[in-house]
């Protein structure tokens, strides 16, 4: 029987993967898109980049995600950018509204720069119990978005 991809990319998030490579592996493995490298292209993007505590990493792992998939409908470099941006936008706009916001610092109470704010963050849960629901709906989100 084959997992849920939902459940499937949480399991990985609280496995081995960070938010981003979570969100992008399962992704490309549900749509059979999936390559080697991917968990490798999306490691730097967890954290909200790099732990910066920008843009969500289970958002910046779905924006990769579209550009992929939106080439294989519009290979065409014009036209591929020009849905690409359309998708990431409706992704973007959807997290938001279920979250309120599609910057880490923010979904996670905290600066996560800061080593002492973080170590804090990582003793009380925030990444285990808070991470894990932006994972689920970065992954949901695409793939309703992308039925076929």
């Amino acid at each position: 029987m084959e997992q849920d991809p939902i459940k499937k990319a949480r399991e990985m998030f609280l496995d081995i993967d960070n938010c981003a490579q979570a969100v992008f592996r399962t992704i490309l493995e549900e749509k059979e898109l999936y390559f080697e490298q991917a968990p490798i292209a999306a490691a730097g993007f967890g954290g909200g980049i790099s732990r910066r505590g920008e843009m969500c990493g289970s958002l910046t792992g779905a924006i990769m995600a579209i550009g992929i998939l939106q080439n294989q409908k519009y290979p065409e470099p014009v036209e591929h950018r020009k849905y690409t941006y359309e998708s990431v936008g409706e992704l973007i706009d959807k997290f938001n509204a279920i979250h309120g916001s599609p910057i880490c610092n923010d979904l996670v109470g905290f600066d996560v720069r800061d080593p002492e704010a973080r170590k804090k963050g990582n003793d009380e849960g925030v990444f285990k119990n808070i991470c894990p629901k932006f994972v689920e709906d970065a992954v949901r989100i695409v793939l309703e978005m992308f039925p076929d």
